[in-house]
């Protein structure tokens, strides 16, 4: 089936002035890259969870990743080591915590001389790449878990979910860099007294934390949700992407060209207020 030619806009009407001149406004705004915040993941795969579960996980993810399974629900071979599912690594020993993000995850172990990093046991090194945590509840709870952290409880629509991208995470990743912070700005604390907590609060990532009259905003975890940016009174911490300079420099020319009197086609301008102005 041949394809329809393209349609001409004209160019002589009111109209097609104003679209004219959007065109070239936008075309003459500048751009800003943003920075960005780079994961690196070999596809060492922790399987945390009771035996029967965590085993099928591992066995359902195939031979494509480097599964160790780590069997929580079994107290009496502590700490063991030996062959798991398709020859990776089974450990039957109760775990202490969760943390981190893709690439660089630790999983602590409860043993007897305190808590021991479950890749020093296995890999050698000190993080796994993914965590799929199969515990009820599960040992990072947020709105926003960390990239590369699955908890699907009970749920097998969200189970068959991980087991579908954790293969998928392996490589090089790029996120942007979504917010700044001035800490000259924060309100958080002076002289030794906290004051305000709004972004902790507001942070479903659980990205942000305390550091006495300062905070830190974890840009591995930060989901780029933008709560904390709008919650911030003080304005020490900025949405960073999309650069906000960028709406508000390419809307406010092309705005007046379609609002000038003769463009009856395109009157009104679709860009919401940003902090109360109007283009």
């Amino acid at each position: 089936m041949e394809q329809a030619a393209p349609i001409a806009l004209s160019r002589a009407t009111p109209d097609g002035h104003a679209r004219a001149a959007v065109l070239a406004a936008v075309a003459a705004v500048e751009c800003r890259s943003t920075p960005v915040i780079a994961y690196e993941s070999a596809g060492i795969v922790a399987v945390v969870g009771p035996e029967a579960a965590a085993l099928s996980a591992a066995d359902s993810l195939g031979d494509t990743m480097d599964c160790t399974v780590v069997v929580t629900d079994s107290t009496d071979r502590s700490q063991s080591t030996g062959g798991g599912s398709k020859g990776g690594n089974l450990i039957y020993a109760p775990v202490a915590g969760i943390r981190g993000y893709l690439g660089r995850f630790e999983i602590m172990l409860a043993g007897p001389n305190g808590p021991v990093g479950l890749g020093e046991v296995t890999i050698g090194r000190r993080w796994v790449d993914i965590a799929l945590d199969l515990t009820t509840p599960g040992f990072i709870s947020g709105e926003l878990p960390p990239t590369g952290y699955y908890a699907p409880a009970h749920d097998p629509i969200e189970l068959a979910r991980a087991l579908a991208e954790i293969p998928e995470l392996v490589g090089s990743f790029e996120k942007p860099k979504f917010v700044n912070y001035d800490p000259e700005l924060c309100a958080h604390g002076r002289s030794g007294i906290r004051a305000c907590t709004r972004c902790l609060d507001a942070c479903p990532a659980s990205a942000i934390t305390s550091l006495g009259e300062r905070i830190e905003i974890d840009p591995n975890l930060c989901q780029g949700a933008g709560g904390c940016a709008t919650a911030c009174p003080t304005g020490a911490i900025t949405y960073a992407y999309p650069w906000l300079g960028i709406p508000s420099k390419s809307c406010g020319p092309p705005c007046r060209r379609i609002r000038r009197p003769g463009a009856t086609g395109l009157e009104s301008c679709s860009r919401m207020p940003e902090r109360g102005r109007r283009c």
